[in-house]
């Protein structure tokens, strides 16, 4: 029916590969606008990388096109640079997760776990039969092992991209870590990323099936709805509060509830997370709350450096110290306590409900003694109660003994978080 009113085959293939390309160069120009306003640093690095992949499927199909419309050469070659913008979009895709997957994977629960492990199952079995019956037809087409290989990389690419994103659509959306919007920001690129992956499979076995790509199968049909996802998407992300949306799950309501020691104002907090991650989060959370526009003021010491601190989190108005003992502004020498003390009572005193993130605290310990250490902790959490602040101490208990963590347990309220191994 479609041949019936599109003429013939040629003129058919030729309306479809553009009724593609179109709407994915508008989800390229839309994901581009929204790195362009976003102003969180987590955002634009994972929508730039997504945008990127979009940007290489346009690159695959002017290639397609040229071959098939332009040369009229029926086809491809077995291999060509297409294949390679084609394969790298996965690879972008994949690469927007990875950091995500790294830092907050231990934050999933067990029913996620579960679904998860249900979806690679099932993913692992379809992937397993598509290339063998690929490689049979390879093998029948004689191509070289090669483009045998390119060509297999499909459904493993596609596989590998959608289980990372379902991880974090898990994460953010089914554990409700996702922040306000962007709650579902996964979600709204794992649907057509899906359906992309769906129609190179079947695009496949219609090419093993039939020796060509015949227009107007259900293939098609499947890329021009993903493309209309991805439209939908991008609009819906564009069209967020950009300027205070962010990708850093929220945890705060996590890791607060059921009994847990809360958060509260005129106390020092020690937080069992040994590599800090989720106690920058706690910071970002109390510094600019979600639930109210009344933003505190912040302050933090790390043993990271500035730079590297506001490239992973996105702070530009909060005071940074980097402790070492190099000489330099901004910089905290841990072999005096005494100073780092009162650089920390002098912000309190100077803020109100102001928040300090002591990033460091072993460091401290190292360079003088746990005695000294916590002498110097009592000073801090004396000034936060008097100016009602708020202290957070990230530590791992097990670089201290029972004794001293008795101590630190007695002078300080203690919070234990998820763990995130990196």
């Amino acid at each position: 029916m479609l041949l019936g009113q599109f003429g013939s085959e040629q003129d058919l293939r030729y309306y479809t590969d553009f009724a593609s390309l179109i709407p994915m160069i508008l989800v390229a120009i839309l994901l581009s606008l929204v790195v362009r306003r976003a102003t969180d640093i987590s955002l634009r690095r994972t929508t730039t990388l997504l945008a990127i992949g979009f940007m290489l499927q346009v690159a695959f199909f002017l290639v397609w096109i040229y071959y098939w419309d332009i040369m009229n050469r029926g086809g491809m070659p077995d291999v060509s640079i297409g294949d390679a913008f084609y394969l790298a979009s996965y690879v972008f895709w994949t690469a927007a997760t990875i950091p995500y997957i790294r830092r907050y994977r231990t934050l999933m629960g067990i029913r996620s776990r579960v679904i998860l492990a249900i979806y690679a199952i099932a993913a692992a079995i379809m992937v397993v039969i598509t290339i063998k019956y690929w490689y049979d037809a390879a093998l029948l087409y004689d191509y070289s092992w090669f483009a045998t290989t390119v060509w297999l990389s499909y459904p493993l690419a596609a596989a590998i991209s959608t289980f990372f994103m379902l991880a974090l659509v898990l994460l953010y959306g089914y554990e409700k870590y996702g922040r306000g919007l962007l709650a579902n920001y996964w979600f709204y690129f794992l649907l057509p990323v899906m359906m992309i992956a769906a129609a190179d499979n079947l695009n496949g076995f219609y090419y093993v099936l039939s020796d060509s790509s015949v227009p107007g199968r259900l293939d098609d049909i499947l890329y021009l709805a993903g493309y209309a996802v991805a439209i939908a998407a991008g609009l819906t992300v564009f069209m967020s509060k950009l300027d205070t949306a962010s990708l850093i799950p929220s945890i705060e309501e996590h890791v607060l509830k059921d009994g847990a020691v809360r958060i509260t104002k005129g106390r020092g907090v020690i937080v069992e997370d040994p590599r800090s991650n989720l106690s920058f989060e706690l910071f970002a959370n109390l510094v600019a709350p979600e639930e109210s526009d009344a933003k505190r003021d912040g302050y933090i010491l790390s043993r990271r450096t500035p730079a590297t601190i506001i490239e992973e989190f996105g702070f530009r108005n909060v005071r940074i110290t980097w402790i070492a003992t190099s000489a330099g502004p901004d910089v905290a020498d841990p072999t005096k306590p005494g100073l780092m003390a009162h650089a920390i009572m002098e912000f309190l005193s100077k803020t109100k409900n102001g928040v300090v993130l002591l990033d460091g605290i072993e460091s401290v310990i190292t360079h003088n003694d746990f005695n000294r250490a916590l002498r110097m902790l009592e000073q801090i959490n004396d000034f936060v109660m008097q100016y009602q602040g708020y202290l957070i101490v990230p530590v791992d208990m097990k670089a201290f003994s029972s004794t001293e963590s008795a101590m630190l347990m007695r002078n300080f309220e203690t919070l234990d978080v998820p763990r995130v191994d990196i």
